[in-house]
């Protein structure tokens, strides 16, 4: 069976220290945090893919009369792309300000 410890029971030296700095996710061979470059990439990916989608959403204008379900479909996933995107970014401003 399986023994715990209750946290008051562990002894706290300088090396286990909890700490409030975020140095365990930094590159220490770039100084750059990986998350930061992770979020621009994704914020850029679906910030195109919502650019793409408002695109052909114009180029396929004439389908809302006919297949309004497609057209809404597709304007849909334009929306959720904008908004994975605008997430992508703010999440990104907050890396940065930290």
């Amino acid at each position: 069976m399986l023994q715990t410890y209750p946290l008051a029971d562990i002894e706290r030296t300088p090396e286990y220290e909890p700490t409030n700095n975020h140095s365990e996710n930094l590159d220490l061979l770039t100084g750059h945090t990986p998350m930061k470059a992770y979020l621009a990439i994704t914020g850029t990916l679906f910030g195109l893919i919502a650019i793409m989608h408002l695109l052909r959403s114009i180029a396929e204008w004439r389908l809302m009369a006919t297949d309004p379900w497609y057209f809404l479909g597709m304007a849909a996933l334009g929306v959720v792309a904008a908004t994975l995107s605008v997430w992508a970014w703010c999440l990104l401003r907050l890396q940065v300000r930290s």
